[in-house]
């Protein structure tokens, strides 16, 4: 980890690094609304980066600089070329659930890129988090609060 005075870097990742985060007992997704929300510049290149993963639950991500969720099996990618991820800047994604409306809304830089409706898209799967919670899969830069 390295904290820079001037940015307030939360957590400095190199290549090969990513941290786990253990998970909170009990908590089920899709029992709850919830928001992910994470701010984070990278200074590295890779094809896919996975900002956020908790294995077969929930994983958030890009892939050639276009942002993807994928919830369970299902993957919901932003419309190519509608909202990338930008190298070298500071991004800041956000993953929205609501419980009561079954609906998961996701933004980049304060900007809805997309929205899915998961009752239509067959039965939620009932997941408890027992798994940690997984920061920077192949990403290398910096994450803030």
């Amino acid at each position: 980890m390295s904290v820079n005075k001037n940015c307030m870097f939360a957590l400095a990742l190199r290549e090969g690094e990513s941290t786990h985060i253990s998970a909170i007992d009990n908590f089920q997704f899709w029992n709850n609304s919830f928001t992910l929300t994470m701010s984070f510049f990278q200074t590295g290149e890779s094809d896919e980066v996975v900002l956020f993963n908790q294995e077969g639950i929930i994983k958030v991500g890009y892939r050639n600089s276009i942002f993807y969720v994928k919830i369970s099996d299902k993957e919901f990618l932003s419309e190519e070329g509608r909202m990338v991820v930008m190298p070298k800047v500071w991004n800041s994604i956000s993953v929205a659930y609501d419980v009561s409306s079954k609906i998961v809304s996701a933004y980049i830089n304060g900007i809805k890129d997309f929205e899915a409706d998961l009752a239509l898209e067959g039965e939620l799967p009932v997941i408890n988090s027992t798994g940690d919670y997984v920061l920077g899969e192949k990403f290398i830069g910096y994450f803030r609060k």
